[in-house]
């Protein structure tokens, strides 16, 4: 097996594999992914088991339906531009874009997503997994450009570190063309936010004032 070193020192999960034939879940996805079965005809101690009877012939078809859940929606993934509008209206356009975008992603992992936009509480969404007992604080941020560079509000950065394990910082770029979405999440053993594609996000702290007579 050839030696990787990274520079970081950190390294989360390792396999080899296609890249052409996965997709490593998020850890929001995870919650949702059907579970392997165990006891007599599921998974036992031993480190093989082979879906091929009882539970595991349920559990591999609950998994074809999944990838193919996932597949289906990729191929709908299909976007149409939106005309020249002046700022503000294209501003709240953006933003409605890109709310949406977060429900539906959240919603097809199995959420229940509910909006709390106008009580500034810090975030946007709710997403809750009631038979797993999660809640999760959505904060969305929606920008016309493709790279990703946003701004947080003074109380949204303080949420955001107040409540690392269930804050997630959704972002959605090229809103006006295709627009792709990025949830970052706070990862302990990194010691940072990373994307579920594992960007770095790097943050600068900017202090501002007000003055007046």
């Amino acid at each position: 097996m050839q030696e990787r070193k990274f520079k970081d020192g950190y390294m989360g999960y390792y396999a080899v594999a296609d890249v052409k034939n996965i997709r490593l879940l998020s850890i929001d996805e995870r919650n949702i992914f059907p579970k392997v079965p165990r006891g007599k005809g599921g998974m036992g101690q031993s480190n093989i088991w082979y879906a091929d009877s009882g539970k595991g012939i349920d559990y591999k078809n609950n998994i074809l339906k999944y990838i193919k859940k996932d597949e289906d929606e990729k191929n709908r993934c299909t976007y149409k531009p939106v005309s020249h509008q002046t700022d503000v209206i294209l501003k709240k356009r953006i933003e409605k874009i890109a709310i949406k975008l977060v429900e539906k992603t959240y919603r097809n992992r199995g959420f229940f997503v509910n909006s709390c936009e106008i009580e500034n509480l810090g975030w946007d969404l709710n997403a809750i997994l009631i038979n797993e007992k999660i809640s999760l604080h959505l904060e969305v941020k929606g920008t016309s450009e493709r790279k990703i560079a946003i701004q947080l509000t003074p109380n949204e950065y303080s949420k955001m570190e107040e409540q690392k394990n269930i804050y997630r910082l959704c972002i959605v770029v090229n809103c006006l063309d295709k627009p792709m979405l990025y949830i970052f999440s706070y990862s302990t053993e990194a010691n940072t936010w990373l994307s579920e594609n594992g960007e770095s996000l790097i943050i600068d702290q900017v202090i501002s004032a007000k003055c007046y007579v």
